[in-house]
């Protein structure tokens, strides 16, 4: 049996998604590892799935591989028998094993091939416990290898301005990306003995934990850098703003000292205005009435 592992993108697959959030409500599509095995026909872009996983708020399709040399990425084999596990992993250069020590169940991987080999009579399917927990494992090496993508293009888009948008995104992207890396870390008290031993493999293998570390050290690094960044352009601006502010005040009070000599001088004028029109007045009544005076003499 051969899969390809296709990581259906959000936006693209949105009505996807809501339909496989929808059947995440049935619990007995819930498995271990936090996680959800789906086995409904759900058809997408021009193909269909009828097997997704959801992990880590990740969702991926899992199809029938019919053609084996189309797809490079991702494959996962599911095999009953041990010549063609042993042919495959020589087609495939794989270096890591796992064999159970009692003989009847091998796995192997390289960076992008996972292969499962068991001769149990009960493992018919994906659905198999020993069969799924190997594909889980490999979806939990590419949700790994993405969050490594993720920060990367993170990194790049940090170039440009930082502003209260950007800290407060900056801030939700390494939120999430610790609960991530919290979920890929899975312990032998919850997954067993076996399946632990392969996912230290993994992590070994892709050298994830300090991958991991490196990119939380420099996620916090960036975050300090750029706010310190942003606090003292805040400080310039704010004095640049106080220094406007004390500008706009200080030109405010010329103008009203300004208007006040203004003013002052109006008042003088209006005084002198006043002054002149009543003398003026009093002369013209003055010489009425002497006008009026020699005109009784005369007669």
């Amino acid at each position: 049996m051969k899969f390809i592992i296709i990581k259906l993108d959000k936006e693209k697959y949105s009505q996807v998604i809501q339909k496989l959030d929808e059947l995440k409500t049935n619990d007995n599509y819930k498995r271990n590892f936090d996680c959800y095995f789906i086995e409904e026909k759900v058809t997408y872009s021009d193909d269909f799935a009828d097997k997704f996983v959801v992990f880590n708020d990740e969702y991926y399709a899992i199809n029938d591989d019919k053609n084996s040399d189309e797809y490079f990425y991702n494959k996962f084999y599911f095999l009953k028998s041990e010549s063609e596990f042993n042919d495959l992993v020589k087609i495939y250069k794989i270096t890591n094993l796992y064999k159970r020590d009692r003989g009847g169940y091998m796995v192997g991987f390289n960076n992008n091939t996972f292969i499962c080999f068991s001769q149990m009579s009960t493992d018919s399917g994906l659905n198999s416990p020993n069969v799924f927990k190997i594909l889980f494992l490999q979806i939990l090496s590419i949700s790994y290898q993405g969050l490594n993508q993720e920060f990367l293009q993170n990194l790049q888009n940090l170039d440009g301005k930082f502003d209260d948008v950007v800290a407060s995104d900056l801030t939700f992207k390494i939120h999430n990306f610790r609960l991530k890396e919290i979920k890929c870390n899975l312990y032998k008290s919850h997954i067993g003995d076996e399946t632990y031993e392969i996912y230290k493999m993994i992590v070994e293998y892709f050298d994830f934990k300090n991958t991991f570390e490196k990119i939380s050290q420099v996620f916090q690094e960036i975050f300090a850098v750029k706010t310190r960044e942003y606090e003292i352009k805040n400080i310039k601006l704010q004095n640049d703003f106080n220094e406007h502010i004390k500008n706009l005040f200080e030109e405010q009070k010329k103008q009203t000292l300004e208007r006040e000599k203004q003013d002052k001088k109006m008042n003088k004028f209006v005084k002198l205005g006043t002054s002149i029109t009543i003398l003026t007045f009093i002369s013209v009544i003055a010489d009425i009435f002497n006008l009026w005076d020699r005109f009784k003499v005369n007669f």
